[in-house]
């Protein structure tokens, strides 16, 4: 690591199975600090980016177990959402 550059990196994990689903030698989000950039900045592109990546979203899901049933059922009602959406368009 540079001198005056910090690095951020995350990994998400499966916490319902106590696993990692991602390596952790590969990082979900990225972010290089720069220069002359404050870390309150720094910290706010971050949960940026992880917003836009999903991550926080998938971990709320993953947080409990959720019966193959009904991860179906929500898959289903995610694709009849996407299809009525783009049947008003």
């Amino acid at each position: 690591m540079r001198r005056g550059r910090l690095a951020f990196a995350v990994v998400a994990r499966d916490y319902a199975n106590h696993h990692v689903s991602i390596s952790e030698t590969e990082p979900v989000v990225k972010l290089r600090v720069r220069s002359g950039e404050s870390i309150q900045e720094a910290v706010r592109r971050f949960r940026k980016l992880c917003e836009r990546s999903g991550l926080r979203k998938e971990m709320r899901r993953k947080a409990y177990y959720e019966k193959p049933s009904e991860r179906r059922r929500r898959e289903e009602l995610k694709r009849l959402r996407k299809a009525r959406q783009a049947a008003r368009v």
